[in-house]
């Protein structure tokens, strides 16, 4: 017997697939192959649509859609996808959502939006590590800036120790750098990267695509300071996963 719910789920797993897949093929510069995962992500959500089991999925095609083109850097379109959600409904991880995507756009008018609607969030831990993101490129008082340093840092202390979050050490990396202090910049980048490279034995909880950002970011900010590149070979082995 056909089972409506149990097929939605299998193309809504292929779908999550393709679109990590389509990322870091993407952050590789493997440009040409990273569209054709994200395109088929986006034909099997549309699938999805057809097989719908209840209610709820048209929110969750809505989700896959705007996470596609997040990670496809379709950026208007992403904003356009989860502003729709954010309209109809309180769920904060919506708001969350669209304030990382404001931000990742790197256009100042956006992360401001995003830095405004942060504040407006709560204290969660994503919250405040998401606020300290964008005031490092928006926020010119120091003293806030410190502040929001000192929150992340208690983040921090509070994190799992067996299951540290190494985007919690990239922003605290990016602020450090905003405010110039540029050794403990790089120390935080540092530690973003061995946590995220002791997750990689785990697909589920690696980001290869962080994971080729840090070191990336690790890089130029060295050729910067003229100190030494980072190890070529974590990203090397993170490349080599992908393609097998």
């Amino acid at each position: 017997m056909w089972n409506r719910k149990l097929e939605y789920s299998i193309s809504n797993g292929l779908q999550n697939v393709e679109r990590r897949f389509g990322a870091f093929l993407l952050e590789v510069e493997r440009v040409s192959s990273a569209v054709k995962h994200f395109t088929s992500a986006l034909r099997i959500i549309r699938s999805m649509e057809a097989i719908r089991p209840d209610s709820e999925g048209e929110a969750n095609e809505k989700i896959a859609r705007y996470r596609v083109y997040w990670e496809w850097q379709k950026y208007d379109e992403a904003i356009s996808e989860v502003s729709a959600l954010t309209a109809t409904s309180n769920e904060p991880t919506y708001k969350e959502d669209l304030s990382a995507i404001l931000i990742e756009t790197n256009i100042y008018s956006n992360v401001e939006k995003a830095y405004n609607i942060l504040k407006n969030l709560g204290n969660s831990p994503y919250v405040i590590a998401s606020m300290a993101e964008a005031a490092s490129v928006v926020e010119n008082n120091i003293k806030l800036k410190n502040s929001l340093l000192n929150s992340l840092n208690q983040v921090i202390v509070a994190d799992d120790p067996d299951n540290r979050d190494p985007y919690l050490y990239y922003v605290k990396a990016l602020l450090n750098k905003s405010n110039s202090d540029h050794q403990r910049a790089l120390d935080a980048i540092d530690e973003a990267i061995r946590i995220e490279k002791k997750r990689s034995a785990n697909f589920y909880t690696f980001d290869a695509v962080r994971f080729e950002k840090y070191n990336r970011i690790k890089a130029d900010w060295s050729a910067a300071l003229g100190t030494s590149q980072p190890n070529k070979a974590n990203s090397a082995d993170a490349k080599s996963r992908a393609a097998d």
